[in-house]
């Protein structure tokens, strides 16, 4: 995998940035609340499940009115709420390479390279958000209780019951995810694309699900 100079490697970030932190105001569709809530969680959700899966998936940034187009490969524990994830250009650039826990993350240092910036780090900061609120919300809370959950608020549907949206439990929530188009995999069920909406800041984030297996090794090649 070719590997980019620092300078070129910031300004990408940068871009990135003008979304992430930018001034922009919510969408004209913010959300105002979800309904029919189950007030048990399944323990079929495919998040709850004390699983690890190697994931490849493509992405699509929205912000302001610029599109960026990613590949990534990503090791999920969600036993231990930890995510290893490496984010690459279609051209096979690598962007990022950390390690996401349920509150914090860290750059994985595999090049030897000088410290990230903060620019860099700022970018890192919104990515890994991003992947805590989509795959650790549900986990990374004791028990299965909704009552119990204050923080986050679900809704499930079909049968056997498959998370469809996800967003914080507050009047106007600041983000909601949605998963869409369960296929089976071998390791079960997973949704084929998941959308997270920002409102602050403003940005949409789709990722397509293009392979999935159960983990075996610690780290994504």
């Amino acid at each position: 995998m070719r590997k980019i100079n620092l300078k070129k490697r910031f300004g990408i970030a940068l871009l990135l940035l003008l979304l992430l932190f930018s001034c922009a105001g919510p969408g004209a569709n913010h959300p105002t609340g979800i309904n029919g809530i189950n007030t048990q969680l399944p323990d079929t959700c495919w998040l709850l499940q004390d699983k690890a899966y190697r994931l490849r998936q493509s992405a699509r940034l929205e912000y302001l009115d610029k599109k960026e187009i990613f590949e990534g490969f990503m090791e999920l524990d969600l036993k231990q709420s930890r995510a290893h994830l490496i984010i690459f250009t279609t051209l096979g650039v690598t962007l990022l390479n950390i390690e996401i826990e349920n509150h914090s993350f860290s750059f994985a240092d595999t090049t030897g390279s000088k410290s990230p910036g903060r620019q860099e780090k700022r970018f890192a900061t919104a990515v890994a958000t991003a992947v805590q609120r989509i795959f650790f919300s549900l986990k990374g809370h004791p028990g299965h209780n909704l009552t119990q959950r204050p923080q986050v608020n679900p809704r499930f549907s079909g049968t056997p019951p498959e998370l469809v949206k996800l967003s914080p439990r507050q009047p106007g929530p600041d983000w909601v995810v949605t998963y869409h188009d369960y296929e089976k995999y071998p390791c079960g069920r997973l949704p084929q694309r998941i959308v997270l909406q920002s409102y602050k800041p403003a940005f949409k984030l789709t990722i397509w699900l293009n392979q999935a297996k159960k983990s075996t090794q610690s780290k994504p090649e």
